[in-house]
């Protein structure tokens, strides 16, 4: 989830508040990844690569997977938390994606969640994980579209203000905001076949992972989202009290997951 952005926005943030907004978003999303990965057929000996690997819980689930017949790699441009991972069928690597290939039809697999989000040179990192499929190997990306994101209610504008403010503050550091839409076309436009995609979007209450996600990034990116011109520090304040509200509910962004296959010669 960090992989090769140039001014990724949340990068200075310390270790145990990195770690718990990880396992959030591990806890929101990881059983549609997983439903994903079983669509495209994971199974026992394939080698598998996981870009952007971030707190490493996919890993964990592919390595159970493959088993001892089939390799995890997991690389990310900060492998703190993927270090202890390693084992015979785990591969950690430090890799910027969007700058370096990691081989040339080596893969079975290629899977990444919320990593073109942030990398500037998306194209190239696009590129290079096609170019590391086996002809038959199968890419799968997820990517958010925030479009949709922001107040349940039509009388909040702190909430739709500050999901504005993200959307613009993450176009400023390079990043793409609506970039899951366009994963669709991508994968065509690569070559790939059997390309499907859906979209799911999360309404979460307060007091729940994502609100607690919600609410860290809006506290760490404080100066970064007000210097946007979009919310005030009055209107972040009352976003951070929604979000600590249980009987609260917010339209998150859609979470669209794209895959496709690499021909058979």
């Amino acid at each position: 989830m960090t992989e090769c952005a140039e001014r990724y926005l949340l990068s200075d943030i310390q270790d145990h508040d990195e770690s718990k907004r990880l396992e959030c978003l591990e806890a929101e999303y990881d059983p549609i990844t997983i439903a994903r990965l079983k669509r495209v057929g994971i199974a026992h000996g394939w080698q598998c690569l996981e870009v952007g690997a971030g707190g490493g819980s996919i890993t964990r689930w592919m390595a159970k997977q493959v088993g001892l017949g089939g390799t995890v790699v997991a690389v990310d441009l900060d492998t703190r938390f993927l270090e202890p991972l390693r084992a015979d069928n785990v591969k950690v690597e430090r890799l910027d994606i969007a700058e370096e290939g990691i081989g040339h039809e080596r893969f079975d697999l290629v899977h990444a969640r919320f990593v073109l989000l942030h990398v500037p040179k998306y194209r190239a990192a696009l590129q290079h994980m096609v170019h590391a499929l086996k002809p038959g190997g199968w890419l799968l990306l997820e990517e958010p579209d925030f479009t949709p994101s922001g107040s349940m209610q039509r009388t909040e504008p702190a909430i739709d203000n500050t999901f504005s403010a993200m959307r613009a503050a993450i176009t400023a550091a390079g990043g793409h905001p609506y970039i899951g839409r366009e994963l669709p076309s991508h994968f065509q436009k690569l070559g790939l076949e059997n390309v499907q995609a859906e979209g799911i979007v999360s309404i979460t209450p307060g007091d729940s992972p994502m609100a607690t996600v919600h609410s860290m990034t809006v506290t760490h990116l404080t100066d970064t989202l007000c210097a946007t011109g979009l919310v005030s520090k009055e209107e972040l304040d009352e976003f951070l009290r929604a979000r600590a509200t249980p009987n609260h509910w917010l339209m998150d962004f859609s979470f669209i997951g794209a895959w496709g296959q690499k021909p058979l010669r």
